[in-house]
This record gives structure tokens, C-alpha cells and sequence, in this order.
């Protein structure tokens, strides 16, 4: 059974999404359609090969890892949990653009962190 795991906040956007852990009852019966709603292309790739080679068989597999598979992608993507994300999402009050490359960054830095330009930091 599926149970409630933890809530990811994306730090650009605000955006919540409620993950789940355990089994996936939505990947059984949707599949591949699951991962291309879950935007997880490779995996669904991956799924729509096995299930083919397999004669879906495979398509019971995938159910009992699909949720972790989810939750570690939208982490590595730097989403973070909702208790921490409070004090991670970007607001004109906390950020702003660098002039370089306008990518995003923190009002107090000094530096870019993505083209290394130096700033002048705002208060």
C-alpha cells in the first residue's frame, strides 16, 4: 500500500507537491502514461522497452519503486521539503538577477554562483 510521504516545494516557483511511498496503484494501472504524466521520460522509455520484451510482465515491477523514483527526481531537480522550503523560495525581497547572466541570486552574495561574475551585494 501507498502512504503519504512528504510534501516538495519547488524554491523557484512555490509550486507543492505531495509525494508518496511505497507501492504505486497509479503506475499499475496507467504505466507508461504514468511516467509521461510524472515528466520521468527516461523511465517511461525504460518501462515501455520492458514491458515489450517482457510481454508486460515488467509492468508489474515498476509499481513497487515508481514512487521513490519520482521523489529522488524532483530532489535532484532542487526541490525541497515543504518544512524547509519556507526559507528557500525566491521573492523579489531575497533575490535578484545577476546583470552577466540573469540567472537568480541572493541579494547579499558577492558572487554569481553560476557565471562566478563578482556583485555588489544589496541590502
Amino acid at each position: 500500500m501507498s502512504s503519504k510521504s512528504e510534501i516538495l516545494v519547488n524554491p523557484m516557483t512555490g509550486v507543492k507537491e505531495q509525494t508518496w511511498s511505497g507501492f504505486s496503484w497509479p503506475c499499475l494501472f496507467f504505466g507508461v502514461f504514468w511516467f509521461l504524466y510524472k515528466r520521468l521520460y527516461g523511465w517511461a522509455a525504460i518501462t515501455f522497452l520492458a514491458a515489450i520484451m517482457t510481454s508486460g510482465i515488467a509492468w508489474l515491477i515498476f509499481p513497487f519503486f515508481a514512487n521513490g523514483v519520482h521523489r529522488s527526481s524532483l530532489q535532484k531537480s532542487g526541490w525541497v521539503s515543504e518544512a524547509l522550503g519556507a526559507d528557500l523560495v525566491v521573492s523579489p525581497e531575497t533575490h535578484v538577477r545577476c546583470p552577466d547572466c540573469k540567472e537568480l541570486v541572493r541579494k547579499d552574495a558577492c558572487v554569481c554562483k553560476h557565471c562566478h561574475a563578482k556583485l555588489v551585494p544589496q541590502t
